[in-house]
């Protein structure tokens, strides 16, 4: 599968807004998380930290068994309950993944 990342232009590390300089594309390749590490030869990991805007669930569906094969796994997991509805998905569905079913959940405020 195939797909298109869109990044912001930056200046100095910062933002800048899409009026100012346009976006950038790149077209790379999705690739399902069990079947890259399966290709490495890695059947566990001790740590997994996603972050990508509402998407968690899918990258962790694509993690499902990795997640199993790893019984001292510590995951890190932004939730965003808005950017969970711009995904396409409802406020709580992350948080009730089955993953999380018995996990220690730390909010972290700025």
């Amino acid at each position: 599968m195939n797909s298109i990342l869109h990044r912001a232009a930056r200046r100095f590390g910062k933002p800048v807004l899409e009026a100012t300089l346009p976006w950038v594309e790149w077209l790379t390749k999705v690739v399902i998380g069990d079947e890259f590490l399966e290709r490495k030869g890695i059947d566990h990991v001790d740590v997994i930290k996603i972050d990508v805007e509402g998407w968690e669930l899918n990258v962790l569906s694509g993690l499902a068994q990795t997640i199993s094969a790893s019984r001292d796994l510590t995951l890190f997991c932004e939730f965003n309950p808005r950017a969970q509805e711009c995904a396409g998905l409802g406020r709580t569905e992350l948080i009730d993944y089955d993953a999380f079913r018995h996990a220690e959940v730390v909010r972290l405020t700025r």
